[in-house]
């Protein structure tokens, strides 16, 4: 979706390979045990198979989350540093590819905190989770507590019969430290300002995009998001980088504003 070429990504197909199908139909990762499942069929048809070459393809949302890679580290079931190299090298070939044709939305101004909100809506806005804005509103609610200006843009996506009216309700809650402004266009134009942010708070239930964020992100942006409510799962906080909400979008601004804020990473000196 960035227009990502890299000869480390893409190889010339083999041929007459040995064909490995997998159909999971899960959304939302996969188990070390599946993993290791895979590769140890892989393995074993190549130790039959010498001279061949062999594709594995995973159908029907069939995937490894780079969540998944992170928490198998975390677990000690991988060497660690894998997940660094493969968000690092993501990151590199997105900021130097010369098909990255990125927007500038955000201004980096001294003492103002820029924070990007993704309400997933498009194509679901009538699923039960993505039918109310509440969740962010009381987000927003609580971030205005942070002793300082803010900026907070919020991504969303129109549909037919969808006009995006509740999103756009959300500028009410700005108050003299708070600006908002809502873009519903082009959103992948705007990544790299979003993952460069202070502040990303990811959409619930689906969302893709909001997926993407925290594995490309800048390391002092702070993520926000539900860990029961997303696809990716973290299994910790990511040295505090990561501030997990309940149902409701609560969470302790407190630990904010004292862990991360204070420590300067939320704001230009």
């Amino acid at each position: 979706m960035f227009n990502l070429y890299s000869s480390n990504i893409f190889v010339n197909r083999p041929e007459n390979p040995i064909i490995i199908k997998y159909s999971l139909s899960n959304w939302h990762g996969m188990e070390y045990d599946k993993f290791k499942e895979i590769t140890k069929r892989i393995e074993d048809i190549q130790r039959e198979n010498i001279k061949k070459s062999i594709i594995v393809q995973l159908s029907k949302a069939t995937r490894i989350q780079l969540s998944d890679v992170y928490n198998w580290e975390l677990s000690n079931l991988i060497e660690k540093g894998i997940y660094n190299k493969l968000t690092s090298y993501l990151r590199t070939q997105l900021l130097s590819s010369p098909n990255n044709n990125q927007i500038q939305l955000i201004k980096n101004k001294n003492n103002i905190t820029n924070i990007c909100i993704h309400i997933r809506k498009g194509d679901v806005y009538n699923r039960p989770k993505h039918k109310s804005v509440k969740y962010y509103e009381n987000i927003i609610k609580n971030l205005k507590n942070l002793e300082f200006k803010k900026h907070i843009y919020i991504f969303s996506e129109k549909w037919k019969n969808y006009n995006g009216e509740d999103v756009i309700d959300l500028i009410n809650l700005k108050d003299n430290n708070t600006e908002i402004e809502v873009i519903f266009e082009g959103l992948y134009e705007y990544f790299v300002d979003i993952i460069n942010s202070d502040i990303f708070v990811s959409t619930i239930g689906q969302g893709s995009f909001s997926d993407l964020v925290p594995h490309y992100k800048s390391k002092n942006t702070v993520i926000i998001y539900n860990n029961e409510l997303r696809q990716n799962k973290f299994n910790d906080n990511m040295n505090n980088m990561i501030i997990k909400t309940n149902k409701n979008g609560d969470f302790d601004i407190k630990y904010l504003q004292d862990n991360v804020a204070d420590n300067g990473i939320l704001y230009n000196n």
